[in-house]
């Protein structure tokens, strides 16, 4: 009888271990708000906004957090991940798409020329 229970038991540790080492397989790790503002580059009430459906910036796509206590959400890691390749994926934030004027010059706010004073100039 002593030799099933002690089988008994090493089965158990041995499933349990099992399935909390195919967990943190899964779930690569949680960020909290300021990790996530680090990672995507948004503010705090832009990452609020991407996830409100009544917002004009609401994103379905956005990572949904997940609750860690009773004050305290965060995101997980591979779905932030995720979200960031799609929007590259989609061409957010690429250079190729920003508008360039007829005359093929830079104007505005990086190009260090003044849009009056382009046009002051001709």
């Amino acid at each position: 009888m002593g030799i099933v229970i002690d089988s008994l038991i090493d089965w158990e540790i041995e499933a349990k271990t099992m399935s909390v080492t195919s967990m943190t397989n899964c779930v690569s790790r949680v960020l909290r708000l300021k990790h996530v503002q680090e990672r995507v580059g948004l503010g705090r009430s832009t990452i609020y906004d991407r996830m409100n459906p009544e917002s004009p910036r609401y994103d379905s796509t956005f990572p949904k957090p997940i609750k860690l206590g009773i004050a305290a959400i965060g995101w997980i890691e591979a779905e932030i991940d995720a979200w960031i390749k799609s929007r590259v994926t989609a061409g957010w934030g690429s250079a190729s798409r920003m508008a360039v004027p007829e005359s093929g010059k830079p104007v505005g706010r990086y190009s260090g020329i003044q849009e009056s004073e382009e046009e002051g100039q001709q």
